[in-house]
């Protein structure tokens, strides 16, 4: 398993972009940044275009920093 990080993307597509504007953490999803190279990913890949499209994450998963601000005050 790939853990997802904002500098990179995942093999499967996945990154995490810190939106400073929007005071965000923003989890997308791009299928042309996805390792087609590999069949498993290829195969999967091939599912989501059939079940949902290709096209961006809808709704798009978020955590906004003020939220993480909180949560990390508690810990």
């Amino acid at each position: 398993m790939l853990t997802t990080s904002s500098p990179a993307y995942t093999n499967r597509g996945f990154r995490v972009i810190v939106d400073r504007n929007q005071k965000k953490l923003r989890f997308v999803f791009y299928f042309s940044e996805a390792d087609t190279s590999n069949k498993e990913i290829s195969a999967w890949l091939e599912s989501v275009k059939e079940r949902v499209g290709l096209g961006p994450l809808n709704p798009e998963p978020y955590w906004g920093f003020d939220d993480l601000r909180y949560k990390l005050a508690q810990k």
